[in-house]
């Protein structure tokens, strides 16, 4: 089985070009399963004409919502309202199944899959910073600061993410049909793809708001896991991951320039 897993296209008129490759690469590995991990289009209407671009694809396909997917600044609508009805019933008019509700069973494989949202434990403790002061500084940084708005704190909405996840991965790893386990999140979950620089303080300031470390603690000791795949920050990368008798592949998607990376898992 191949699963193709992007993320970060970013869906906008001028960037019609850079979808296009990205779609037609994943034309070309011919998947069975296709994954995007976040950040489709902003605002809605670029969301929809993101996803339109596979439409003609009869593979399985499945998604997540990324931060900037749930940017309402000047829409007219709100981020809960993204979040809780109009991105995920746009995901299903698509034929999307959203891995935030629901696993994708692909013969012996699960796909489980998660927004993640960032927690703070990717912040940098050289830095000395509270958690607290962590959230009243975000928008020195991060423009999710100004563009979503709805009822939650970072740390609470993560924590809320995780515990339903947590019932998801459980079920698959309790599924006598399912021999593999292929997670998929957003924000990175392992600390393997913190590329810390001294010479570079706003992105050592910054980590607090692009992983969820935490998420990860969930995730390693599931024994049939196999890979776990995020998107969006810009460094891919792979590393092998071992957590008593098991080890499993840890992809970061990464971008070359603008033009986002495909992550391909054969099983």
């Amino acid at each position: 089985m191949r699963i193709a897993v992007t993320s970060d296209l970013r869906f906008r008129p001028d960037r019609l070009g850079i979808v296009e490759n990205v779609v037609s690469q994943i034309a070309t590995l011919s998947p069975d399963v296709l994954v995007l991990a976040g950040n489709v289009g902003y605002p809605i209407v670029n969301f929809d004409l993101g996803l339109s671009m596979f439409d003609r694809f009869a593979f399985d396909k499945a998604a997540l919502l990324g931060n900037r997917d749930l940017w309402s600044k000047n829409t007219g609508t709100s981020s809960n309202l993204l979040w809780n009805s109009l991105l995920p019933d746009t995901l299903k008019r698509h034929g999307y199944s959203y891995l935030e509700e629901s696993n994708l069973k692909v013969g012996k494989v699960g796909l489980c899959g998660t927004t993640g949202w960032y927690d703070y434990s990717g912040r940098d403790n050289r830095l000395k910073y509270t958690v607290e002061q962590y959230a009243k500084l975000k928008g020195l940084v991060n423009l999710d600061a100004q563009n979503v708005e709805w009822d939650w704190d970072d740390q609470d909405f993560a924590a809320r993410l995780q515990v339903s996840f947590a019932e998801r991965i459980e079920l698959l790893e309790r599924d006598h049909l399912i021999n593999h386990v292929v997670v998929v999140t957003h924000f990175p979950v392992f600390g393997d793809a913190m590329a810390h620089s001294a010479d570079d303080p706003q992105w050592n300031f910054g980590s607090a708001y692009a992983f969820n470390l935490a998420l990860g603690r969930t995730i390693v000791p599931r024994r049939k896991l196999r890979h776990v795949v995020s998107g969006h920050i810009s460094i891919a990368g792979k590393w092998t991951i071992t957590f008593g008798t098991n080890a499993f592949k840890f992809h970061v998607i990464g971008r070359d320039g603008e033009t986002p990376y495909v992550a391909v898992i054969d099983i």
